[in-house]
């Protein structure tokens, strides 16, 4: 038992041992910290809501002249996959994924 507090003393005196311990403990809490507060925000379900705010403004974009003349390319794309996302999120809020 002697030997090993002679040891954690004598670790304890070293400034580089000290820094290691201090450096570790800033790294691990600054990985802590971004991982709690993204944790929210980075989901699969935000990335879901924000690609329906895309696709909403996007289609805003189209007069009605526009979409007369080509129904089925753009627009017709933008609302499926508005719809995609919206099933996604409807399936994330029944915990079916």
């Amino acid at each position: 038992m002697n030997y090993l507090i002679f040891l954690l003393k004598k670790g304890l005196k070293s400034k580089l041992a000290l820094l290691s311990v201090v450096l570790t403990i800033i790294v691990v809490s600054t990985c802590l910290f971004f991982n709690l507060r993204n944790q929210h925000v980075q989901t699969f379900e935000s990335r879901a809501q924000e690609q329906i705010l895309f696709d909403i403004r996007q289609k805003k974009h189209y007069t009605p002249k526009e979409i007369k003349q080509d129904p089925h390319d753009a627009v017709s794309l933008i609302d499926s996959d508005i719809q995609v996302n919206k099933k996604i999120q409807k399936l994330l809020h029944k915990r079916k994924w």
